[in-house]
């Protein structure tokens, strides 16, 4: 089973705006060992996390065991499945796609006044989200860096999706990415993640390449009408770091929060290997390899 390269004893409470929170995330069979990996890093680092909520989209046993914890609860559909099959497969696809509607389901169905943190389940924790969290926004998303990035994609900060068209007619230019975000106000949020939802199935009836989640969500955030939302913007490398912030040595910012084990975008490996060199890739502050 995996573990945690950071601590081995829970953290306790910390002092902030925000005295506690959720988080969701999905989980399948593919993607097992991220999603452990996750809920031990959140068990150990995030004493603020009241309660996991996890999008079952296929997971087999023996790795049901997973939700056999007092503070996670499993949101499960009978014949809802996503297999791993590499990334932008059609079993990845499927994934992405059932995150937002999983999502959907989550804000209708559990009323609760306490922030969601959506993050996606290839993560690790290293420290309590609750700093993060800010109130006064209904809504908080994450902004990319992509310091790397060439002036012909977008250029640092941004990117271009030539094959879609933005709300203005011209090539969407994307500066968030949906991999962590954070609701403070459900019942406000839960239209903006329907229109989302909208936007994702309206670019696959159209046959428009994947991957649909982070374009959908900058066109929905560019459109004029986002029903009055409050948004807050998030630093990448605080929240969702990967291995593209420091080529030299592939370490992980002091400053960040949670890691995003992204993949490179190769079919190579099957699913173990694929966590593997996707973990392997990553090296935090004290030198320490997960």
């Amino acid at each position: 089973m995996p573990t945690s390269p950071v601590k081995t004893t829970p953290s306790k409470k910390i002092k902030s705006a925000v005295s506690d929170y959720d988080i969701f995330t999905t989980g399948n069979t593919g993607y097992w060992p991220f999603l452990e990996v996750l809920i031990r890093s959140i068990e150990l680092n995030a004493p603020n996390c009241n309660r996991v909520y996890v999008g079952d989209i296929g997971v087999d046993e023996p790795y049901t065991a997973t939700y056999d914890r007092d503070n996670v609860t499993r949101l499960f559909q009978a014949g809802l499945e996503a297999a791993y099959d590499g990334t932008h497969q059609a079993g990845w696809v499927s994934a992405v796609n059932h995150k937002t509607s999983w999502l959907n389901k989550l804000l209708t169905v559990v009323d609760e006044d306490r922030p969601l943190v959506m993050i996606d389940n290839d993560t690790f924790i290293t420290k309590d989200l609750a700093p993060l969290i800010d109130p006064k926004y209904d809504l908080q998303v994450t902004k990319w860096e992509g310091a790397n990035n060439t002036e012909h994609s977008g250029g640092p900060g941004r990117f271009y999706r030539h094959d879609i068209p933005g709300p203005d007619g011209d090539k969407l230019t994307c500066t968030c990415i949906a991999s962590f975000m954070i609701i403070n106000n459900r019942k406000k949020v839960q239209r903006f993640v329907q229109k989302w939802m909208a936007i994702m199935n309206e670019m696959r009836i159209a046959k428009i390449a994947y991957p649909h989640e982070t374009p959908a969500l900058n066109w929905q955030l560019q459109e004029d009408e986002n029903d009055g939302l409050k948004i807050g913007y998030l630093k990448e490398r605080e929240v969702c770091v990967d291995r593209g912030f420091n080529v030299q040595d592939r370490s992980v910012p002091k400053e960040s929060y949670s890691v995003h084990f992204k993949s490179d975008g190769s079919n190579k490996y099957g699913a173990r290997l694929n966590y593997l060199s996707r973990t392997l890739a990553v090296r935090f502050a004290d030198g320490k390899h997960f």
